[in-house]
């Protein structure tokens, strides 16, 4: 709880922070909104790290303690799902580096719409983050389910080759945090 604490109060420094910003900023003025940013993205990693561990703590299956860990365990993916998605965005800086020899014209911004599709494409990172998470947080959820049928109905085996399954999972997901946090 003191750690979801800790990750809640500083979301709203880091949307101050970001609103404080001059419409050009420089890297200089971006500089403590990055550090902030970076201090969110680690509280996120390590609450999911001790959410896990919390649900990885020895209890009697189908009793008090197992309901606990579990109740502790999806609050802390509903916490994280909820502040990634809202998570804003830092502004890039200009830059100034244009080459002679490239025309001056913008790329296409990822922003547009699909022709005829009424579609319109994400543009803040941490919305792409969030919705490429997603799916990932949601075969946790389920693989951790069946590694715990499978032990309980002692089939090794599949608990095993499940387990596997859910590393790589995990693996992923702290891959696609690690890349958000630059």
């Amino acid at each position: 709880m003191q750690l979801e604490r800790e990750l809640l109060d500083i979301i709203p420094t880091y949307q101050d922070q970001l609103l404080e910003l001059p419409p050009q900023p420089s890297a200089a003025s971006l500089a403590p909104v990055q550090e902030t940013r970076k201090l969110v993205l680690d509280l996120c990693a390590d609450y999911d790290k001790l959410a896990k561990r919390i649900l990885g703590l020895p209890c009697v299956k189908g009793g008090e303690e197992e309901r606990v860990q579990r109740a502790v365990w999806m609050r802390s993916r509903g916490v994280l799902q909820k502040e990634m998605a809202g998570l804003p965005a830092l502004p890039k800086p200009p830059t100034h580096k244009k080459s002679k020899s490239q025309p001056q014209s913008q790329p296409p911004s990822r922003s547009s719409s699909l022709p005829g599709s009424g579609l319109h494409t994400p543009t803040d990172p941490d919305a792409e983050l969030a919705h490429r998470l997603q799916p990932l947080l949601e075969q946790e959820a389920l693989l951790d389910q069946y590694v715990a049928e499978a032990t309980a109905a002692r089939k090794f085996e599949d608990a095993r080759a499940l387990r596997a399954s859910l590393e790589e999972i995990r693996e992923e997901v702290g891959r696609l945090v690690r890349q958000a946090g630059g």
